[in-house]
């Protein structure tokens, strides 16, 4: 009942004081890259969330297995945004205890793909984050970030940018050949299923 008492505390306490971290604050250190422009490629416009994690400490995939949950983000202000779409990086599995989990521990960048209308010019919102992170218990972290850029600043060097390495290992949807794992669990039996598309 403690604990549940924490963890219930901290969280609140974590949304009360959403700021811009940068320290290991609850275990973990996060940044938007690049920090003041987007990335164009292909018609759309990406900009990172990498986050760093102490040792043992780990962030989960979207499909986070028996326990955890993915990042998840929104804008206060949607004025030119179409569609916003966080892409994750193949992951790694974890097993702890008979519990099997699925996401990542060290570094991670998460690219986020935008598709924007035509005609804006400028993207002025605030950015709203959460995810995460857990060793023996779980923490949210809530941070929010101001994002003001205009698009005709927008760089165009993104196979050059630190997201593009984990933009790669983001699993295609429309390639020929294509290995999917999942993780089911079904009567408390638990398959490991590999999916080849030709």
């Amino acid at each position: 009942m403690f604990l549940f008492f924490f963890l219930v505390t901290l969280f609140f306490f974590n949304l009360s004081n959403s700021q811009e971290l940068s320290d290991y604050s609850n275990h973990s250190r996060i940044e938007i890259v690049p920090s003041n422009k987007f990335l164009k490629f292909k018609n759309n416009f990406f900009f990172g969330i990498k986050i760093n994690l102490e040792d043992g400490w780990k962030t989960y995939w979207k499909n986070p297995g028996d326990a955890g949950a993915p990042i998840s983000i929104d804008f206060d202000k949607k004025e030119g945004i179409l569609d916003k779409e966080i892409l994750f990086p193949f992951p790694k599995e974890f097993v702890e205890k008979s519990i099997t989990t699925i996401g990542y521990e060290n570094e991670v960048i998460f690219p986020v793909k935008l598709t924007l209308e035509k005609n804006v010019k400028r993207i002025k919102t605030d950015l709203n984050l959460e995810y995460l992170v857990c060793r023996e218990i779980c923490i949210p972290v809530n941070a929010r970030y101001k994002i003001d850029h205009y698009l005709d600043k927008s760089l165009d060097n993104f196979d050059k940018s630190p997201i593009y390495q984990y933009f790669r290992m983001v699993p295609a949807k429309n390639q020929k050949s294509i290995e999917v794992q999942n993780l089911l669990r079904e009567n408390d039996f638990k398959i490991n299923l590999t999916i080849k598309k030709s």
